[in-house]
């Protein structure tokens, strides 16, 4: 019942002898579908000491020149797979967007000297992991501590950040990870969405990643809130975009490597408004209510206020005694 592995190449040299024909040489050999089979071939060769010798595997190897491998290769995946789910972000991976971001992240550490991992591929950060697992006498990855898994998201995480925060359209992440993470492609590709790939532009996002997982969990332990939590986090980022007009002190959270106590206030009271205003405003489901723009026009009507403004919020920042415009990428 196995599907095999399907493999492409941009060349193949074939030999034989007295059993038939086999192949001498694969130049540019990936595996496009088959991970998981090829992980446990591994693992159950090395790790439990298996002899592979009698395991057959099915294997489809096809030849796709350079010029049609951005064209082909995403095919062969959606054809061959019929095991696992294909989410529609997995063929985005190589998208220009995302090799810059990932390069970006590859290339800054944190004022701990700590990286935040993008996982650009679906289970790289896994893979990343198994690959340098280098444990020394105190018995601790090298891998973890420098990209600990409270320091990792995914392609639709980023997307959800950006769509909730710089667009303001939490009724579309609401309509779910993926949905929401083509949306956000079509105004990447649209060039509605136009980063620059520098320094300013990590910490921008990772601060956003930060107030997420803070807002959530606030959300989360919060009795009160019984329900929708996800949309309720949504909201609540996308009001605090709204009220501060997307200005964003990243660099003061990338430096703390924490939100002020003003911040977290914000979040639990606007959250809990948030999730007694939807409850109140829908006359039916309240999942559909929530995905619908007008659920978010009438939020943005409600008195949504703060008499302190945290210094997340604030236009300038002092570095080196000059003040410096923090950007709306919006």
């Amino acid at each position: 019942y196995n599907n095999g592995i399907s493999a492409v190449v941009e060349d193949l040299e074939i030999g034989s002898d007295s059993e038939g024909l086999f192949i001498k040489e694969a130049k540019g050999f990936q595996i496009v579908n088959g991970g998981q089979t090829t992980a446990t071939i591994s693992r159950t060769h090395k790790v439990d000491g298996i002899d592979l010798k009698k395991v057959i595997v099915p294997a489809k190897i096809t030849i796709v020149s350079k010029e049609q491998f951005t064209e082909v290769v995403p095919n062969i995946s959606v054809y061959a797979n019929t095991q696992n789910s294909v989410k529609t972000a997995d063929f985005s991976s190589n998208h220009e967007f995302h090799k810059k971001f990932k390069k970006l992240s590859e290339t800054i550490t944190t004022p701990n000297g700590k990286k935040w991992f993008y996982e650009r591929m679906r289970g790289e950060y896994q893979l990343q992991k198994m690959k340098q697992k280098d444990l020394g006498k105190d018995k601790k990855s090298s891998f973890n501590e420098l990209s600990p898994p409270h320091m990792k998201f995914t392609k639709e995480e980023l997307a959800k950040y950006l769509m909730c925060w710089d667009f303001r359209e939490p009724y579309i992440s609401n309509r779910g990870a993926q949905k929401n993470f083509v949306q956000f492609m079509r105004y990447v590709n649209g060039r509605k969405f136009k980063p620059v790939y520098d320094p300013d532009f990590l910490k921008s996002c990772v601060s956003k990643a930060m107030i997420f997982d803070k807002t959530y969990k606030i959300i989360k332990s919060n009795k009160v809130i019984e329900g929708y939590r996800s949309q309720v986090l949504n909201f609540t980022i996308a009001l605090m975009s709204e009220y501060s007009k997307g200005n964003l002190h990243h660099n003061l959270i990338w430096q703390d490597n924490s939100l002020s106590d003003n911040l977290l206030d914000l979040i639990e009271e606007w959250s809990l408004k948030v999730y007694k205003s939807i409850l109140k405003g829908s006359s039916g489901n309240i999942s559909e209510w929530c995905k619908k723009e007008e659920c978010w026009e009438e939020l943005t009507d409600r008195n949504f206020t703060f008499t302190i403004t945290p210094p997340e919020f604030t236009n300038l920042k002092k570095v080196a005694g000059k003040p410096i415009k923090i950007a709306n990428r919006k």
